[in-house]
């Protein structure tokens, strides 16, 4: 089995190596295999990400040490990868073609993950198949029982628990997720080669669009089926519209200033009427709270959303016993019920990280003190004690340096007294004291926070100068509103934005991260170095992105990564 595995892996990694030179096709024969029923697939564009990883750049320790692997192992199997990395199109694999990793079952309890791609030339492809059969029997003995087989329109070889098919066209490698046997490996091959266009994922239109925009790597999800492997999907019965032709589509494009990820969501006309039903984004953001945070920040957030009609809409499909629970707690907590709370926001708010303050604080611990007298013993032989040194622990204190995160939080509200009389429940009034100009305070110790109101608004922070500002007509031009940022906050449903330039941040801060990373490999903390953002933002209704942005480099991020990783194995 040891055998078999070795020589199977060798198998996949030349073929992996033969996509090296692929690129989008615009209609591959490799997608007739992938049922329409497939809870995901996943497409990754071999030769962009093989290009901006710089693998024949010749510095990977990884791939030298595959190729040594493998010709220490077996002279021959080395020769072959060689051969075959360096001309794979003699492989019999289409250059032309996308890498397709999908998920597929049975009509019994059988699943399976299966990895398509397609062909230029079966036959060229059924030479090398037999080749490397023929050289891991001949160096490695593998079961001779693992030969090619003919299987109606395409052939195959069965291992114990895989299956590797093709016809002229295109090739499957698949294996079983719960121990299925060769017989049941055939069988759903079989079916697979035998779908038609109807049954196949090509029939499915949110497919078809999420790959049109595909980019280096990207996963689709169908909701309907992904209880076939996700069996927690199962138990939302409750959920008060059907997961049925809802689709997720997730797209990761790597450059040389960064990474990025974006999502879109198909909604199924049953759930985009509900939405609309229930206003779920009817909200837009209340753009007068960025004049009470600062202009500049480490870290900030903003949301818009109806939360009146966001607890009505989970509430449609009634509670489950759990949220019966937690909503009764709730209430005995607060003597108010959810929706009670919910109704006194307003649904936009915004937070911010803004500063950094130096604290110290005095420690209690031990230290460790060189005792000459810590153990001692009578000897006879002098008729005297003898004593030896050791260490004992004495207590002491030790002043460390910390810092303080300035931040705030302000927010709409409907029903100012509402929250007010969250805030004098007889659970929390031991922790929050209210003054006699009606703000209220909480003193944790190492800092104070205010809890302020003024009009329609709420200010949760702990800067007196801010509450002051608050209290007033705002920061002018120095609050956020006067971002560039602000625009993206104005017309989006949720925003997070986060500094991860170290050189910004005071140099406590700064010493507080080099600590933690004290361990890191250089090329870690090179790329570490080159960090600068991270972006969330919402677009519409159904699309998000994230994005991390580096310094410009030489090299696409792909390869710093792939850097780094080796780096903590090797």
């Amino acid at each position: 089995m040891k055998n078999q595995r070795t020589m199977f892996r060798n198998l996949i990694v030349v073929l992996a190596l033969g996509l090296f030179l692929s690129s989008c096709s615009q209609n591959p024969a490799a997608l007739d295999l992938i049922p329409k029923e497939s809870p995901f697939v996943s497409v990754l564009d071999v030769k962009s990400l093989a290009l901006k990883a710089e693998l024949n750049a010749g510095d990977f320790k990884s791939l030298q040490f595959l190729e040594d692997e493998v010709s220490n192992e077996s002279k021959e199997l080395g020769k072959l990868y060689k051969k075959y990395r360096s001309n794979p199109s003699e492989t019999g694999i289409n250059v032309l073609s996308d890498f397709f990793l999908f998920s597929t079952r049975d009509a019994g309890e059988g699943r399976y993950i299966a990895l398509s791609t397609d062909l230029s030339d079966g036959k060229k492809f059924e030479a090398f198949v037999s080749q490397m059969l023929a050289e891991s029997q001949k160096e490695l003995n593998l079961p001779s029982q693992f030969q090619i087989e003919e299987a109606g329109t395409f052939k195959t070889v069965v291992f114990d628990d895989a299956i590797l098919a093709w016809d002229n066209s295109k090739m499957l490698f698949m294996a079983g997720q719960n121990y299925e046997d060769g017989k049941a490996l055939l069988a759903q091959t079989e079916s697979l080669f035998a779908l038609n266009g109807k049954a196949t994922i090509k029939d499915v239109a949110s497919f078809n669009r999420f790959y049109e925009r595909s980019t280096d790597l990207n996963l689709w999800l169908s909701f309907a089926y992904l209880k076939d492997i996700v069996p927690a999907y199962q138990n939302l019965s409750n959920m008060p519209y059907s997961l049925d032709d809802n689709y997720l589509s997730l797209h990761m494009d790597f450059t040389n200033e960064g990474i990025k990820l974006e999502s879109i969501y198909d909604y199924s006309d049953e759930l985009a009427k509900l939405q609309k039903e229930y206003g779920l984004y009817d909200q837009s953001f209340n753009e007068k709270l960025l004049n009470y945070l600062p202009k500049e920040s480490y870290m900030n957030a903003s949301f818009a959303i109806n939360p009146e009609g966001m607890y009505k809409f989970m509430s449609a499909g009634g509670e489950g016993p759990e949220t019966d629970m937690m909503l009764s707690q709730i209430q005995q907590a607060t003597g108010m019920s959810m929706d009670k709370i919910l109704s006194s926001f307003g649904g936009s708010g915004a937070f911010s990280i803004y500063n950094f303050e130096a604290h110290t604080d005095t420690i209690s611990t031990y230290k460790q003190e060189y005792n000459p007298k810590k153990f001692a013993y009578y000897d006879n032989s002098i008729g005297d004690s003898v004593y030896e040194g050791g260490f004992d622990f004495v207590p002491t204190e030790e002043v460390k340096e910390n810092t303080i995160p300035r931040l705030a939080t302000v927010f709409d509200l409907k029903d100012q007294s509402t929250f007010q009389k969250l805030l004098e429940n007889e659970k929390v009034k031991n922790n929050i004291l209210k003054t006699e100009k009606g703000s209220y305070v909480m003193d944790l110790g190492q800092t104070v926070f205010f809890f302020e109101f003024k009009d329609d608004m709420a200010l949760f922070c702990n800067d007196p100068e801010l509450v002051k500002a608050f209290q007033k007509d705002g920061l002018g031009e120095n609050s956020l509103s006067k971002n560039p940022m602000a625009a993206n906050m104005k017309n989006s449903h949720f925003t997070m934005y986060l500094n991860l330039n170290k050189a910004d941040y005071p140099e406590i801060v700064q010493s507080l991260i080099g600590d933690g990373l004290m361990r890191a490999p250089e090329t870690a903390m090179n790329w570490i170095s080159s960090l600068r953002s991270l972006d969330v933002s919402s677009e519409g209704t159904n699309k998000a992105s994230i994005q991390l942005k580096t310094e410009k480099t030489e090299h696409n991020s792909l390869h710093e990564i792939l850097k780094m990783s080796e780096d903590f194995i090797f």
